[in-house]
């Protein structure tokens, strides 16, 4: 009886080891050499000069008129919203905060 049981097992592990063969040559025949397609190389831009900030702004209400197409809405009251609303163009009185001193023509930031 233990000569049939070798028998069996020694049946059993070389039956497992050729079906594990058999599968590792079916996973190669799946993707031969002759299909393998190398990746192509990513192009890489140049990377952008970083602009310097100037170190000096203009701010007003002058300057901004120069800058806008129609600088007559600079100072309509009536204009769009896409024209600000002028408030950056006032001047605030320091001791008393929200209280609008006098109107920006011209200003220069550093």
């Amino acid at each position: 009886m233990t000569q049939t049981r070798f028998f069996i097992f020694f049946t059993v592990a070389i039956a497992a080891l050729l079906f594990s063969f058999a599968d590792v040559h079916a996973q190669q025949s799946r993707q031969p050499d002759t299909e393998f397609v190398a990746p192509k190389k990513l192009k890489r831009t140049p990377p952008k000069k970083a602009e310097q900030e100037s170190l000096i702004k203009l701010n007003g209400s002058l300057t901004q008129a120069v800058k806008s197409k129609q600088p007559w809405q600079v100072v309509n009251p009536l204009a769009p919203a896409s024209y600000g609303t002028g408030e950056k163009n006032v001047s605030e009185d320091p001791d008393e905060v929200g209280r609008p001193q006098g109107l920006l023509l011209f200003g220069i930031e550093w």
